[in-house]
């Protein structure tokens, strides 16, 4: 025996445990979490994008409004809506 009889363990060991046998286990994602991360980092990036559009140049909108196309595919949409492009 290691000095541990019974369930004596200490409880991070267990824990540490079961955390491993789960990473083992379950090596991928849902693709409904995936989507789910997407849309969070979309949504967190769109919230950035549009702090920085109050001080932005016309140069600087015109680098952002690459960037959003590049970000999302609705990217003409939102540049639409927020009027990036005037033509």
């Amino acid at each position: 025996m290691t000095g541990y009889e019974g369930n004596t363990f200490p409880r991070h060991w267990l824990v540490g445990l079961c955390n491993r046998h789960f990473k083992e286990s379950h090596v991928s994602c849902s693709e409904r979490k995936k989507e789910l991360r997407r849309r969070r980092h979309r949504l967190k990036k769109m919230g950035i994008f549009a702090r920085k559009l109050k001080k932005a140049t016309v140069s600087e909108k015109s680098v952002i409004a690459e960037k959003i196309r590049a970000l999302t595919p609705g990217g003409e949409e939102i540049i639409a809506r927020w009027d990036l492009e005037k033509r």
